[in-house]
């Protein structure tokens, strides 16, 4: 396999580890033609010309501000930026809050693996071809996608993030999938909570993935070395901002909440 790294070829000797600037074999040949022949011969001129460029630009690069590529601010790189670690840690926290939330608020309603759901609205979330009513069974629920980070809807209905499957009890060959904010949608201005799905037959079935549930969780980690690859901070500040776009207000509020009570006791880190 070997190493993949690329490596510096002298296009002199042929070795690697340095350039023909800095060959000493090139160099110790050089200075034998200005030996014999004088520091005119054309040989030696050209080489000094080479030398004293290679010599301006290494000075232009060392005195030029070099500025981080996350946070755009001078006197640090990517790999040191404590913006990007804080930016890093402070999502893992968002994270882990929105789910503890999202726990909590399937916990009270018995939403689980299992559970007996009906649609107040089936012609706009179940199959158009039952009327409202009908009893669906909860089969599965796509966890990665219970993630702060990941929108719980696009632009586009057709688009969305589906993370529930449910099965039409009176038919099976008929089934629905719903977005978080499907399942969990009630009007913010209501003064009782009216849910577009009810819980006819709860189920305490929750069978997140291992580790899903802490602020550690190795996946998540994964997906977030591989998000910070591909953004700085300006994209970030939209990320978050997006975030918030399409999630249920009352499982949104309460993470919230818990974030704040987690930074007011030292547990959270930083909150604006």
């Amino acid at each position: 396999m070997g190493n993949n790294k690329k490596t510096v070829k002298c296009s002199f000797c042929g070795r690697l580890g340095h350039n023909r600037v800095s060959c000493t074999k090139l160099k110790s040949m050089v200075e034998k033609e200005r030996e014999e022949h004088g520091s005119d011969h054309p040989d030696v001129k050209l080489y000094d010309e080479l030398s004293a460029g290679y010599s301006e630009k290494s000075s232009s690069n060392a005195s030029r501000t070099r500025h981080c590529k996350y946070c755009f601010m001078p006197n640090h790189n990517i790999r040191s930026c404590k913006e990007r670690s804080r930016d890093i840690s402070d999502l893992k926290k968002r994270n882990y809050y929105w789910r503890m939330a999202v726990l909590e608020f399937f916990t009270k309603r018995g939403i689980g693996t299992g559970c007996i759901m009906t649609s107040k609205h089936s012609k706009r979330y179940g199959s158009k071809m039952y009327n409202k009513g009908e009893k669906w069974i909860m089969t599965s629920i796509n966890w990665d996608l219970i993630t702060f980070d990941i929108p719980q809807e696009r632009e586009s209905a057709i688009d969305d993030y589906k993370i529930f499957k449910l099965v039409n009890l009176t038919n099976p060959m008929v089934t629905t999938s719903l977005s978080m904010s499907q399942l969990a949608a009630i009007n913010e201005h209501a003064t009782e909570a009216e849910f577009y799905w009810d819980v006819l037959s709860p189920s305490q079935t929750l069978d997140f993935p291992e580790g899903w549930d802490t602020i550690g969780d190795k996946e998540y980690d994964k997906h977030l070395t591989i998000l910070f690859k591909s953004i700085n901070k300006t994209n970030y500040e939209g990320l978050i901002s997006y975030s918030f776009r399409g999630k249920p207000f009352v499982i949104l509020q309460k993470a919230e909440q818990l974030l704040v009570e987690s930074a007011e006791i030292g547990l959270g880190g930083t909150i604006e």
